[in-house]
């Protein structure tokens, strides 16, 4: 996807999948798989912080 064709929408979007994605790893036992979900988040966390920052930088 190219930056001009990003919307807001798009971010709400992602971070939709994000609480789902922890919404189903909570109900897990499995402390691997709460871990992996926790580095998911946090990846799709880093990304949105990168799409803001060429946003604003004109990119």
């Amino acid at each position: 996807m190219e930056l001009k064709e990003l919307t807001f929408a798009d971010l709400i979007a992602i971070r939709e999948e994000m609480f789902e994605l922890k919404k189903y790893y909570e109900g897990e036992d499995d402390q691997n798989r709460i871990e992996e979900a926790e580095e998911r988040i946090r990846l799709i966390g880093l990304r949105i912080i990168e799409i803001i920052q060429q946003i604003f930088n004109g990119s």
